[in-house]
């Protein structure tokens, strides 16, 4: 199950974040914040589209990003590293294909509508619902009305 998606920029700034448990708002400050110092080493190296993969409190955590923003996704049980490797592939393209011409923090800012639905309809509940590019662009155009 995918417990959780944060979106950051490489300050650390949260700019979405996404729960699929109910947790509370206090519980999840210090979630984010663990995960974002217990993934330093892995945000060096996640570069453009190549995953970090590690373990935080027997949750799978996937680290990655593109251009100025960071996407971590993380998970437990049937959703194991590679599940959410492929669900952090999804949202990269998704997000390269939705915040044109560059994904920076303006332009996700910009589109967050958009953004946020696109990852609803990947996780819904925590569970993978879709990862299929123009499956999703379909979604979100038809809960947009255009």
């Amino acid at each position: 199950m995918i417990q959780h998606v944060m979106l950051t920029n490489q300050f650390g700034n949260i700019l979405l974040s996404k729960y699929t448990t109910n947790i509370s708002v206090e519980d999840q400050r210090k979630w984010e914040k663990e995960l974002f110092y217990a993934t330093r080493q892995q945000i060096a190296e996640a570069k453009d589209g190549n995953e970090q993969i590690g373990m935080i409190r027997n949750q799978f955590v996937v680290v990655t990003s593109v251009t100025q923003v960071f996407v971590f996704i993380t998970g437990y049980g049937e959703d194991d590293e590679l599940s959410l490797v492929e669900v952090a592939r999804a949202i990269v393209a998704m997000l390269k294909s939705i915040c044109k011409p560059e994904v920076t923090e303006s332009v996700l800012f910009s589109q967050f509508s958009s953004v946020c639905m696109m990852i609803q309809d990947m996780i819904g509940q925590g569970f993978v619902d879709v990862v299929e590019k123009d499956r999703i662009k379909t979604f979100v155009r038809l809960k947009q009305g255009s």
